[in-house]
């Protein structure tokens, strides 16, 4: 038996059925012809695919390309602004401040005045002026080569020029790169949390760090304190600044003493302005002598500078006289440093805070009758002790006792604290 071509059977089918009918052959035809372009464009639908594709690659490879050479970019411009900074920072270790410069010393007379000196070779001099009148502040900056050249120019201290001597001192880099560093703590501060932010209050009123930190400190841990000074006559322009590490702190203290008044003065307690800290540490001296009347390089002149300097100083004097009230007894005192808070295991010793208010009020209780005793378990070791109206006295040997004291391997500091300040901090 022969073998069958299906193919054959087909075409033979095909033939007998266009004999039949021969429009079915056109048809066919025309069916074919679509079915040619179909396929034809579906091909060319797949080259123009494959060449999108393509481009598709080439355009993700160049903007990888550019993506690694803006990170290139900007780590240059990294690696540039630190050496800038570093330039900055060297620089600045190589200057000296000049204070109490005459009036109307030029930077040549200063420039000439250092080189007569033979204490190194100068790299630049500026006099600062006022921005509005373009007068001298009575401040200059000497930059110098090297590090030595400053040693040397601080030794012609009190060395005269055009007859007034000149205070010469380090510059302010050190202080300034600290301020830096706070406030890039601060904006990294701000970026972790919100709720905790530290908060910068300013103070009118107070003149030294330690009555700063004595009314302030029972508020909150403080992380700065900034006293900006009168780089002409070196006295205190009255004004202070607090960097509290916790904004609620700084709310407290500023609710609690604006308005307070010590002695004659009335304290002003408000938030600090952006950037107002380093005005006032950047600001030159107050005292201008022409508008007074004087002038300058005369007899007339050199002492009305000299009343300026001496009034300062009894200022001064007045406003430690005024200090001293922050001092004066009172029926509540702060105990500083009784306890190291990190070190504190409350699992192995869950009564600790209360064996430490256990002691503190039966030395207490020992000179006066007591209110109260607060152990502040979130602060650096302070415990706050009220004592009665009638018991003054009481606190006053309390504080004599306590103050200086070693408890447990740690001395002691035992202050007074005004009772508004004590019930402000220490709750019901």
């Amino acid at each position: 038996m022969a073998d069958i071509d299906i193919d054959e059977i087909q075409e033979i089918i095909r033939k007998e059925e266009e004999a039949k009918n021969p429009n079915l052959k056109s048809k066919r035809k025309h069916s074919g012809s679509r079915s040619h372009d179909r396929s034809s464009s579906e091909r060319n639908k797949h080259k123009k695919y494959k060449v999108h594709k393509m481009r598709g690659d080439s355009f993700e490879e160049d903007d990888f390309k550019n993506k690694i050479k803006r990170q290139e970019e900007a780590l240059q411009r990294q690696i540039e602004e630190a050496k800038k900074q570093a330039e900055e920072a060297q620089r600045e270790d190589c200057t000296v401040q000049c204070i109490r410069v005459h009036l109307n010393a030029t930077e040549r007379d200063i420039y000439s005045f250092f080189v007569k000196a033979n204490v190194g070779k100068v790299r630049d001099v500026r006099v600062i002026k006022d921005t509005k009148t373009g007068k001298s502040k009575g401040v200059a900056y000497v930059e110098f080569y090297t590090p030595e050249s400053v040693l040397l120019a601080m030794a012609l201290t009190n060395q005269p020029l055009l007859g007034l001597p000149m205070i010469i001192q380090a510059s302010q880099a050190e202080i300034n790169r600290q301020a830096q560093a706070t406030k890039y703590r601060q904006e990294q501060q701000k970026k972790t949390t919100k709720r905790h932010e530290n908060m910068k209050i300013y103070i009118y009123g107070l003149t030294s760090e330690n009555d700063v930190r004595q009314v302030f400190s029972p508020f909150g841990e403080i992380e700065l304190i900034e006293l900006p000074r009168d780089p002409y006559s070196g006295k205190s322009k009255k004004v202070a600044f607090v960097t509290f590490c916790r904004r609620r702190d700084a709310k407290a203290a500023i609710k609690e003493m604006d308005g307070y008044k010590v002695k004659s003065t009335r304290l002003e307690v408000r938030e600090a302005k952006e950037n107002e800290s380093e005005y006032y540490r950047d600001m030159g001296p107050d005292l201008d002598l022409e508008e007074k009347g004087f002038t300058i390089g005369s007899g007339r002149s050199r002492a009305a500078l000299i009343r300026e300097l001496n009034r300062g100083k009894e200022e001064t004097n007045d406003l430690l006289v005024k200090q001293s009230d922050l001092n004066a007894a009172s029926n509540c005192i702060l105990l500083n440093n009784l306890f190291d808070p990190t070190s504190v295991d409350l699992e192995k010793e869950p009564h600790f805070y209360r064996e430490i208010e256990d002691q503190v009020l039966d030395i207490c209780e020992e000179v006066g009758k007591v209110d109260k005793v607060w152990v502040d378990t979130k602060s650096q070791g302070n415990v706050w002790v009220k004592f009665s109206k009638d018991s003054i006295k009481g606190a006053q040997k309390a504080q004599e006792m306590m103050n200086n004291r070693f408890f447990d391997e740690r001395e002691i500091r035992a202050s007074f604290i005004p009772e508004k300040i004590y019930n402000a901090k220490v709750p019901e």
